[in-house]
């Protein structure tokens, strides 16, 4: 009889730690939005792991192309003079912001 009032204890637990470990790893943990934004338009999108998208964006200079693959986010192309927002890599990797202050484009983590 005791057995039965054990697990009458132990199961409720079981259930309550994988409800808990399955909701720290369930999917909609694995997207976060962007914001893209020009100086004419703010664009917001869901970035997951499955998102592939190439982006142009049009700033004063001319196209910046953004592309979202894999979970992340970067500029691939810009028509800007220093290419510095190529080489600030990729949202989430480099802390979820890239500038592209010639042509007045910003890409942040939201």
């Amino acid at each position: 009889m005791k057995e039965r009032k054990i697990w009458w204890v132990i199961l409720p637990l079981f259930a309550a730690a994988g409800i808990w470990v399955g909701g720290k790893y369930s999917s909609s943990r694995d997207f976060y939005s962007i914001l893209l934004e020009t100086q004419d338009q703010i664009i917001e999108l869901k970035v997951t792991p499955r998102t592939e998208k190439v982006i142009t964006l049009e700033g004063p200079l001319g196209e910046t192309i953004v592309k979202i693959e894999g979970g992340k986010v970067w500029v691939s192309s810009s028509p800007c003079p220093d290419h510095i927002c190529i080489e600030m890599g990729k949202i989430p990797d480099n802390g979820g912001f890239i500038a592209c202050i010639p042509n007045r484009i910003i890409i942040r983590k939201r």
